[in-house]
C-alpha cells in the first residue's frame, strides 16, 4: 500500500496529468498536489530570502570609531534607519561618556525578506573588520528591530577573533526570524534559540502585542524584559508611522541608565549576580 510519506519528496511536485492517475491513488495525488501548493511558495521563499543581494544593492558602510580606547557602544537601527528613538539612545549614552556610533544601514537592508540575512553579512564583516583594527577592552552592540541580526552576528565575529574583549548586546524589540520557518513558527525563530550566545551579557527588551510578526518571543540567551504590561506604554505615543513595535526603544531610551548601573560595569551571566540567560522580567 502507497503512503505519502514513503513517496519521494520530488513526487510533490510531479506533473503527471489527471487523467494518468490510477483509481487506486487519486486521494493520494490530490494531497500531493495540494500540499505542492504550500510547500513550493515556501521553498522559493526561502531561497530568496537567503540569496545575497544583488551588487549594485550594496555600498560601502560608514567607516567605524576607531578612536574608542576604554568602551565603543555600536547601534544599529531598524531597517527605516535613525529616528527620534535611537536619537535618544545615543544622546543618553554619550552623556555618560561613552564613545557611540549610530550606524544607519537602511540603504543595505534591502526589502522585508531578504532584511536579516543582509544585516547579518554586514554585522560579520564589520566585526572582522573592528576586531582586525581595533582591540577594546569593552564593546557594547545594540540592535533595533531587524537591525538585532546586525548586532548579533557582528558580536559572534568580534567574539571569534577577541575573545578577550568583554560584550554586552542589546536587544530593542528584536526581528527572532532569520526564515520562512521563523515566520511561521516564531517560537522557534532563529533569535530564540541563538541571539545574545557569543556576548558576555544579553537583554532583549519587547512587548508581545505589537503588529510585527516575530518580535513577541523572549531569547533563551538573554535576559528578558517584557514590558507589555509597563504603566508607561499607557502615554506612549508611536512616531509617525510607527507602531507599538517602538515602544521597547522608546523604553530604553528614558532608563537605559538605571538597566547600564544595574548591571555593573562589566556584566556576565555565569558571575552568579547577574541574572541568567533565559530570565524573563515583567516590568510593571
Amino acid at each position: 500500500m502507497h503512503t505519502l510519506g514513503a513517496l519521494p519528496l520530488l513526487l510533490l511536485l510531479d506533473g503527471v496529468p489527471a487523467h494518468a492517475e490510477t483509481a487506486a491513488l487519486p486521494r493520494l495525488r490530490f494531497v500531493q498536489r495540494a500540499a505542492a501548493l504550500v510547500v513550493s511558495p515556501l521553498c522559493l521563499g526561502e531561497v530568496y530570502m537567503q540569496s545575497p543581494p544583488p551588487p549594485w544593492s550594496e555600498r560601502a558602510s560608514d567607516p567605524l570609531l576607531l578612536g574608542a580606547s576604554r568602551k565603543l557602544v555600536l547601534l544599529f537601527p531598524g531597517a527605516g534607519g535613525p529616528d527620534a528613538n535611537t536619537a535618544r539612545i545615543v544622546n543618553k549614552l554619550r552623556a555618560r561618556g561613552d564613545a557611540v556610533q549610530l550606524l544607519d544601514w537602511s540603504e543595505q537592508c534591502g526589502d522585508t525578506l531578504r532584511a536579516p540575512n543582509n544585516a547579518r553579512r554586514l554585522g560579520d564583516r564589520l566585526g572582522n573588520e573592528l576586531a582586525r583594527s581595533n582591540p577594546l577592552p569593552k564593546l557594547h552592540v545594540i540592535g533595533v528591530s531587524v537591525g538585532a541580526h546586525a548586532a548579533d552576528a557582528l558580536t559572534a565575529a568580534f567574539r571569534a577573533r577577541a575573545p578577550e574583549t568583554h560584550i554586552h548586546l542589546t536587544l530593542l524589540d528584536p526581528f527572532l526570524a532569520r526564515g520562512i520557518g521563523g515566520l511561521v513558527l516564531s517560537k522557534a525563530a532563529y533569535g530564540v534559540r541563538r541571539f545574545g550566545a557569543s556576548a558576555d551579557y544579553c537583554e532583549s527588551l519587547y512587548n508581545t502585542d505589537d503588529p510585527v510578526p516575530s518580535t513577541s518571543s523572549p531569547v533563551k540567551q538573554a535576559v528578558n524584559y517584557d514590558l507589555t504590561l509597563c504603566k508607561e506604554r499607557s502615554r506612549f505615543k508611536p512616531l509617525p508611522g510607527d507602531s507599538l513595535h517602538s515602544w521597547p526603544a522608546a523604553w530604553y531610551g528614558t532608563h537605559c541608565d538605571e538597566l547600564l548601573d544595574a548591571a555593573g560595569v562589566q556584566p556576565h551571566h555565569a558571575d552568579g549576580i547577574c541574572r541568567k540567560r533565559g530570565t524573563i522580567i515583567v516590568v510593571p
